[in-house]
């Protein structure tokens, strides 16, 4: 008998099935595994003691958002520049797409 079987458990698609029915599997689970949004990759340099994380977000200011409702990020938000893809930028308003990558850069000093 050829049968499907799904677990659904801590967000990770478990599948059990017969080898005719594969490619319907991993179409399903293609679907299941997509973001429903636009996942952003946040990685924090320097002194800023925070891993990268990958965040739903729209623009910087809801960046800016997320990083004054955090205590150890909250301090960096005002002194620190930011670059997405690499590219320096000023604007809170800025759009961001899937799978751009924000480096927040917390000031230096050196010589």
């Amino acid at each position: 008998m050829t049968y499907i079987l799904f677990i659904l458990k801590n967000n990770n698609l478990l599948l059990r099935f017969n080898k005719e029915y594969a490619y319907i599997i991993n179409s399903i689970k293609k679907m299941f595994d997509k973001k429903s949004g636009k996942m952003i990759k946040i990685e924090f340099l320097g002194p800023i003691d925070f891993d990268t994380i990958e965040l739903d977000i729209k623009n910087l200011q809801e960046l800016s958002d997320f990083m004054l409702n955090n205590e150890t990020l909250k301090e960096w938000v005002e002194i620190s520049a930011v670059a997405v893809n690499d590219n320096l930028l000023s604007s809170r308003d800025y759009e961001l797409k899937s799978g751009d990558r924000v480096s927040i850069l917390p000031p230096v000093c050196g010589g």
